[in-house]
């Protein structure tokens, strides 16, 4: 029955993203065994012992992949017990500081992409994040119909990390149309409480 359940809910997710239904993350949520591979490929930027927040966590598919590291996860609802509850289009934002600060399909979603990354930089030295760029998703019906409040090109992900004192590190293209960035904190600048 489960397997009838979560194949209607995938039929319907189809129909609401052509139809372009959705207005939320809330009203869409749902998690491809896909991301997976999106998020294997952002832990290699993670170092054994760093502390990592994680941002939006879902499914928490990062855990586990995580080697003798602090792992918060933060999500708009309880996934489990551990879970840290902000709703971050509320600016509600977790009084955690943390080595890395972990991003996979979440910054989409936010409607104050300015506010929430300085939230980050304020209390991270790196983020590593995945965003589809305007570059990757031009078509802003495209974006809309997926729920999408931020619509930032490369160059614009770029600025707004380096106006918070984050600079890009590095990138990885490995996953289609969902670019990895890795930025960290300009030498000599810690994370502020």
């Amino acid at each position: 029955m489960n397997g009838v359940t979560n194949a209607l809910r995938r039929v319907r997710s189809g129909i609401e993203l052509l139809t372009g239904c959705y207005r939320s993350w809330e009203e869409l949520e749902y998690f491809d065994e896909s991301w997976k591979n999106r998020i294997e490929e952002m832990a290699r930027f993670i170092a054994p012992g760093e502390s990592v927040i994680d941002l939006g966590c879902g499914k928490m598919w990062l855990k586990p992949l995580l080697k003798n590291n602090i792992y918060h996860p933060v999500d708009y609802k309880r996934r489990d017990e551990s879970t840290v509850v902000a709703n971050f289009n509320r600016h509600e934002y977790p009084d955690i500081v943390a080595d890395v600060a972990f991003l996979s399909g979440t910054l989409e979603y936010i409607e104050d992409s300015d506010w929430f990354v300085r939230q980050i930089c304020s209390r991270s030295k790196k983020c590593v994040v995945s965003y589809c760029t305007t570059e990757c998703y031009p078509d802003l019906k495209v974006r809309n119909r997926k729920a999408w409040k931020s619509h930032l090109s490369r160059c614009g992900l770029l600025e707004l990390f380096a106006k918070n004192g984050m600079d890009l590190d590095s990138e990885s293209g490995v996953v289609a149309q969902n670019p990895i960035f890795v930025f960290s904190k300009r030498k000599g600048e810690v994370p502020a409480v």
